[in-house]
């Protein structure tokens, strides 16, 4: 029979997992809180767990998979239990560039099933925003169009 210990570690080896993530599913195996503080301090020193990496590998995959934005990136990862000092230090380490060609992927993505004009305008203004792109990044892109 596979232990508590050994379920966890296959969860965390599987793909990066932030440690609030893990908390959630150790509480799913109705251990003591005692063995959880143990197996989170396990999987801490074998590296199995390491919320910055986490959090850097969350944003490379929402970016470049998902074309999220800077603002719905920070949410994603304070949802993840995500300590705000490394939220800030990973979002300062986002590259501009890439960023900007996304929401023109996003643009592009969106202009296939939509005409572009004025009244559709509010439309892609709010498609960008659930995206996570900001107001003034959004209207900056927008008039250049």
């Amino acid at each position: 029979m596979i232990t508590p210990l050994e379920k966890i570690v296959r969860f965390c080896a599987y793909q990066d997992r932030s440690v609030y993530e893990t908390r959630l599913k150790i509480r799913t195996l109705k251990v003591s809180k005692e063995e959880e503080e143990q197996m989170i301090s396990r999987l801490i020193e074998e590296h199995f767990l390491d919320d910055t990496r986490f959090a850097e590998t969350f944003v490379r995959g929402k970016m470049n998979s998902k074309g999220w934005g800077i603002a719905k990136i920070k949410a994603g990862l304070f949802q993840k239990g995500v300590a705000e000092s490394i939220i800030q230090t990973v979002i300062a380490d986002i590259d501009t560039t890439q960023l900007v060609e996304n929401m023109d992927k996003e643009i592009m993505k969106w202009k296939r099933s939509h005409l572009l004009n004025p009244d559709t305008k509010p439309k892609l203004i709010r498609f960008l925003l659930s995206k996570g792109y900001t107001f003034d990044q959004i209207m900056n892109k927008i008039e250049k169009l």
